[in-house]
């Protein structure tokens, strides 16, 4: 009997360190996560844009920061960013006043989306990947 249940114990402990090995090299293969870089067009023109996007927990799939030279703002992170679908990603971006959307999916090795601002105005974006993953140490 002690025999069985050290040889349970033993499966079950190569079963967690198997799944725990697999998480980052999950993520080092999900076409989300990265830095991306490019163009954010909304009424009144047009700006750089920057996200990371960032594994997360598992209650909140991604944590992920915008930042933009235009907007003078830095790795402001966003409030949630939730996996949409194989290869799309909704972030929400909290303000004083209002919370941005957006929404945008990887098309053709674009981070391709839309932007709406809580009762204001839409916006459009495309990023283009400008560096993969970093490796967690």
């Amino acid at each position: 009997m002690a025999v069985t249940t050290r040889a349970t114990w033993v499966a079950a402990a190569a079963l967690a360190l198997a799944a725990a090995l697999a998480a980052p090299a999950a993520f080092a293969r999900d076409p989300l996560v990265g830095m991306w870089e490019g163009r954010w067009s909304r009424p009144g023109g047009e700006v750089d844009l920057a996200m990371e996007i960032r594994p997360g927990a598992p209650s909140n799939r991604y944590a992920a920061s915008l930042s933009s030279r235009g907007m003078h703002l830095d790795a402001v992170p966003f409030a949630s960013a939730l996996h949409d679908g194989c290869c799309g990603i909704r972030l929400v971006l909290r303000g004083a006043a209002a919370a941005t959307h957006f929404r945008a999916t990887v098309q053709g090795g674009e981070l391709r989306g839309t932007s709406a601002e809580d009762g204001g105005p839409r916006g459009t974006f495309v990023l283009h990947r400008v560096s993969q993953p970093r490796e967690e140490g």
